[in-house]
């Protein structure tokens, strides 16, 4: 995103005429400390009372003789040239697969930089949009995306239906699942737009994140260390679940009513919570962690995907209009998966290049030259949008 950050810098004049002499010369006149140009322009001004030394413009003449680009006329030209992004964002979308996992996760981080300006020149958040949704598949690509007004189900299960088709039949590796920070209030929500052929999976994290918050801070990296080993044994794999729940009970037993830092009916309730998601199998799945091209991910976590939020909100550092925020996010998402699917193998390395250039060069010597994998690539995914002329003029 470098080169983004590049098209938003304003030109600087500077004026500097001291730079097209070496020195200063000095006067002919003995015991005279003016410079000759000084001397120069008295003479003149003296022949001629109306004479006026010549003045650098400011900087308002400049712009009004010269017309700078803006940051507005920038932004507006950057949407324009990347338009194309958005369909290219859906299509490339549509056509990810879901193997093993996938994950979901709501944040408000990057929402709360989108604003409308209204005629007034006030910003006004979107009343629509206040936390954005994302589903990812196990090797980390973005399948979906949509904003949502709250952690609603009604909006999750919209997302979920509409990547539903993206699912792959189970194989001997293990069962499809999917895999939230609260896996209890999803989980009907799951049955009902996969029925019995995808199941749901916690996140182990969250549930030691809800333990260590009630607990004071003397006994929090004690309590999270002991959590931990209670989870997963020494090679990082899930315990079964009995061996799990019994781990968990004894290392929260230890615990003591002074340790807590909450009531005692709060610090119940989470307690027999999550023993209740550890209870029924949860957290706990035969192979933790899938491997595909040489390369290995843990599965049951959204570690990854809070770390793509996380990127996002570093990408985005000041408040900008929706329109221009959400084309960052699908140029983002774009680069994304086309880098991740490299890494495991599912698409070819096109390095830095972007699509557009991509496809200019894809188009303008097909059947030419030799086509490369890129460029058989990018002619594949033209073929996929459902109307060639509009990705044609987008390319105009």
């Amino acid at each position: 995103m470098a080169a983004l950050s590049k098209l938003f810098r304003r030109p600087l004049v500077v004026w500097v005429p001291e730079c097209l002499n070496g020195g200063k010369a000095e006067c002919i006149s003995p015991k005279c400390l003016c410079t000759p140009r000084v001397k120069e322009i008295r003479r003149i001004r003296n022949g001629n009372t109306e004479y006026v030394a010549p003045t650098p413009p400011s900087c308002s003449q400049y712009c009004s003789d010269n017309a700078p680009p803006t940051s507005n006329s920038l932004t507006a030209q950057w949407l324009e040239w990347t338009s194309i992004y958005s369909s290219l964002c859906e299509v490339l979308m549509q056509h990810l697969k879901v193997r093993r996992a996938l994950r979901i996760d709501h944040s408000v981080k990057f929402c709360m930089k989108l604003k409308n300006w209204t005629g007034s020149g006030q910003r006004e958040g979107i009343a629509d949009g206040k936390m954005l949704l994302l589903a990812q598949n196990e090797i980390g690509q973005i399948i979906g995306r949509r904003l949502t007004r709250s952690e609603n189900n009604e909006e999750t299960e919209e997302l979920l239906r509409s990547v539903a088709h993206s699912f792959q039949p189970a194989t001997s590796n293990g069962d499809l699942f999917v895999v939230s920070d609260d896996a209890s209030s999803v989980r009907n929500m799951v049955h009902r737009v996969f029925q019995d052929r995808v199941s749901t999976k916690q996140d182990p994290f969250h549930v030691i994140q809800r333990i260590t918050t009630k607990v004071k801070v003397a006994k929090r990296k004690w309590i999270a260390k002991e959590l931990k080993a209670a989870i997963y044994t020494v090679d990082r794999e899930m315990r079964p679940t009995q061996e799990m729940k019994s781990a968990f009970r004894h290392v929260v037993e230890r615990l003591s009513l002074d340790d807590v830092r909450c009531s005692v009916s709060e610090w119940r309730g989470c307690y027999e919570s999550n023993l209740g998601q550890i209870r029924r199998g949860d957290l706990f799945v035969q192979e933790s962690v899938y491997k595909e091209g040489g390369k290995a991910v843990r599965v049951v976590s959204t570690s990854q995907l809070e770390g793509f939020h996380s990127a996002l909100k570093k990408l985005v550092v000041r408040q900008v209009s929706a329109a221009l925020g959400l084309r960052i996010l699908d140029v983002f998402i774009v680069r994304h998966n086309l880098r991740v699917g490299a890494e495991f193998g599912r698409n070819v390395n096109v390095g830095d290049l972007d699509f557009i250039s991509l496809s200019h060069a894809a188009l303008l010597s097909h059947g030419a030259v030799d086509e490369s994998p890129q460029l058989e690539f990018a002619l594949n995914m033209i073929s996929r949008w459902t109307n060639g002329f509009e990705f044609l003029k987008a390319l105009e």
